[in-house]
């Protein structure tokens, strides 16, 4: 079925809600359900549109038919589901002024926790570049062939100078794992801040609005009659969210030694 409306002028509309209709009857599968109801209508002469609205979201769109009972023609059968937008809005506990001053300073924060960011990066990449160093140094690698790396290293002076390297080492690497720590602490003490300034701000936003989407799912059932005349409409769908399981109780009587099951 096409998604979309009828769109015609000068047609008699019917609007009933599917959930009002009576049940003819229904149907349980093991993974969903048929559903057929009565759709009683009053049709003046001419052209006419019985509108169904209140269609769950279960309801499979491909499995919706409709049967007629009385004197008129079924024209068209179309299935639509429009989603829109609704906002309403919020009364305002502040100023325009007090508002803007808000976002000012938020903007002003959002620039700071940029700037902490980028140096938390920046002492993540000295942190990197001086590990390699160390990691080459503690190699050997001075120049020469692996088989002298040995030698090198155990040379006393060399020993003193890579000693003294790796206490430095070690002074450096502890001083940028502190700084690091400050920086991120600032960085998550500045995030708290900027997550209560945003929710103050939108307290007092004074053009604030509350925006819901809405989903309406129709079906269009386009009629003709010669004359003024009463219908019924059975309209059968299938939903997805019913199932079936059979049950029996068994019961059996040692003293007559019978057997009785229910179903």
């Amino acid at each position: 079925m096409p998604d979309k409306p009828l769109g015609r002028k000068g047609v008699q509309v019917i609007e009933v809600v599917v959930g009002a209709c009576v049940i003819h009857s229904v149907v349980v599968y093991s993974d969903r359900a048929e559903v057929r109801r009565t759709v009683p209508a009053s049709l003046a002469a001419g052209e006419n549109e019985v509108l169904l609205t209140g269609l769950a979201e279960c309801v499979d769109k491909n499995s919706i038919r409709v049967e007629g009972q009385g004197a008129a023609v079924i024209t068209d059968v179309i299935y639509s589901s429009d989603t829109s937008e609704t906002g309403k809005g919020v009364a305002s506990s502040g100023s325009k002024e007090e508002y803007e001053g808000l976002r000012a300073e938020i903007r002003e924060r959002e620039g700071e926790l940029k700037r902490l960011r980028f140096k938390e990066e920046v002492l993540g990449r000295q942190r990197t570049l001086l590990r390699k160093f160390a990691d080459h140094v503690s190699k050997g690698q001075s120049g020469k062939d692996d088989s002298d790396s040995v030698g090198v290293l155990v040379e006393g002076e060399r020993v003193a100078c890579v000693l003294e390297f790796f206490q430095r080492y070690e002074e450096k690497v502890a001083s940028l794992d502190e700084r690091t720590m400050e920086v991120q602490q600032n960085i998550r003490q500045l995030e708290k801040k900027i997550r209560a300034l945003k929710a103050n701000a939108e307290k007092i936003n004074p053009v604030a609005k509350v925006v819901s989407k809405e989903t309406i799912r129709s079906l269009r059932v386009g009629l003709e009659a010669r004359e003024a005349t009463d219908i019924a409409l059975v309209v059968s769908y299938v939903v997805s969210n019913a199932s079936w399981a059979s049950a029996y109780d068994v019961r059996v009587f040692s003293k007559n030694k019978a057997l009785k099951v229910q179903y």
